[in-house]
């Protein structure tokens, strides 16, 4: 493997540590410099600034990179982020957004795409995994090791019907005993969403209860998606750079 040269490396750890600087600077590049510094970076590092961008220009950068760039670039990109980054381009580049997506994951932005704007629909990550009330520590703990899913600060719980059922935060299960059940250390707090819950809402929920991620939920009470802090923000910047623009 080519070791990388310190030019590579300084530019790597600029951009993982400033990225809402570079996604500014590169606001005012043409798109082929945009996609320059993009490619010379990890694929997550190159999503992480891409989601902070004014939209339609997240979106022509989008449409302008090879097949196989652009689908290592959307196994990084929340499903929310791309959903709303689509939307500004035309039929036949979205169409073929979804197919490098993936089946599932084009399916996910497809889900969200079908919610009004500024809904906790279209904001949720619908790749949650939920766990049973009774499920063990020990159990969770492997289980969640098998999903890798290291952005899940909190684990969303389901009673004996698939109902939400509240939530534990991740540090709470790993410090505690692992012969105890997920129910034994459930947050008191349930905090839910219907898919049409307006986002000014969604932001008081997650500010008044300090929460990292809030479920979202369907009319029987099944879990069908989560939003997360950190997604929230980053369409919030969107929208910001967006109304800057014009």
């Amino acid at each position: 493997m080519e070791q990388p040269t310190p030019n590579h490396v300084l530019i790597q750890q600029f951009v993982e540590h400033y990225p809402e600087e570079v996604a500014l600077q590169l606001g005012d590049a043409s798109i082929d410099e945009a996609v320059g510094v993009l490619q010379r970076v990890d694929d997550a590092i190159a999503a992480n600034v891409l989601q902070r961008m004014e939209q339609d220009r997240g979106a022509r950068i989008l449409a302008s990179l090879d097949d196989a760039y652009l689908g290592r670039l959307l196994n990084q990109l929340d499903p929310a982020i791309t959903a709303r980054l689509v939307t500004h381009l035309d039929e036949s580049e979205r169409a073929r957004i979804l197919a490098l997506a993936g089946a599932n994951r084009g399916r996910e932005i497809q889900e969200i795409l079908s919610y009004p704007p500024g809904t906790a629909g279209s904001l949720m990550d619908t790749q949650v995994s939920t766990f049973a009330l009774d499920c063990p520590v020990a159990t969770a703990l492997e289980r969640i090791r098998q999903l890798g899913n290291l952005r899940a600060m909190a684990l969303v719980l389901r009673d004996e019907n698939d109902r939400y059922a509240g939530s534990v935060r991740l540090p709470d299960v790993v410090a505690a005993d692992p012969e105890l059940s997920l129910g034994d250390l459930r947050d008191g707090t349930a905090v839910q969403v219907l898919p049409m819950t307006p986002r000014e809402e969604v932001v008081e929920l997650l500010n008044t209860y300090r929460l990292t991620s809030l479920p979202v939920v369907d009319f029987e009470g099944q879990v069908v998606g989560v939003i997360r802090h950190d997604g929230l923000v980053s369409a919030a910047q969107q929208d910001l750079a967006s109304d800057v623009q014009e």
